[in-house]
């Protein structure tokens, strides 16, 4: 018999009412964003510790300095892990993050840098894996970097459409990462 995971409600919020709402209404854990409608940027400093004062639940932190692509510059990457940083002292239980190459590959080394500075707190790469040409020898990369979570929606505009090959990527998986549903996730479709 197969091993069952508990099911985990993590709501994506950009406010301090988003996250007393979502506590409120029974999540497990929070992932911290700033301009939702541009995808998810990093928070601010002040956004982060209202959030941290007014609700005990997990806190995972967005990690994304601008909308568009997941191919980042050094000087980018720089100010990512300055962010990571500063958002892992404010307390922080992990963060999101993805980061690509020119060929729109898991970016390994920078994965593995952001990784060790997090010193064993969650690692979540988010939608960036969504656009990977081999999700499925992308998420073999992930496991093997120690990525905690993987965000996605199986490669489809929403985890809906997603269903089949988010239960392929789960039974990949095997209890060896976790697998994240996201996009498009409402109360009506949970």
């Amino acid at each position: 018999m197969a091993k069952s995971t508990p099911v985990i409600l993590e709501v994506c919020i950009d406010s301090v009412e988003s996250a007393l709402a979502a506590t409120e209404a029974g999540a497990d854990r929070l992932e911290l964003n700033a301009a939702i409608e541009r995808g998810g940027l990093t928070p601010s400093p002040g956004l982060v510790a209202e959030v941290l004062a007014a609700t005990s639940l997990p806190v995972i932190a967005m990690l994304r300095p601008r909308a568009g692509d997941f191919v980042y510059s050094d000087s980018e990457f720089r100010i990512i892990r300055r962010d990571a940083e500063a958002l892992l002292a404010a307390g922080v239980s992990g963060l999101a993050f993805g980061f690509l190459d020119a060929f729109g590959n898991i970016d390994r080394p920078r994965t593995f840098a952001l990784i060790a500075i997090m010193s064993g707190k969650e690692s979540v790469f988010h939608r960036a894996f969504d656009i990977v040409p081999s999700l499925e020898f992308a998420l073999e990369e992930l496991i093997d970097l120690g990525i905690w979570r993987v965000l996605t929606s199986g490669g489809a505009e929403t985890a809906l459409a997603g269903i089949p090959q988010l239960a392929r990527l789960n039974e990949q998986a095997a209890d060896r990462i976790e697998i994240l549903a996201g996009a498009g996730v409402k109360a009506s479709n949970v």
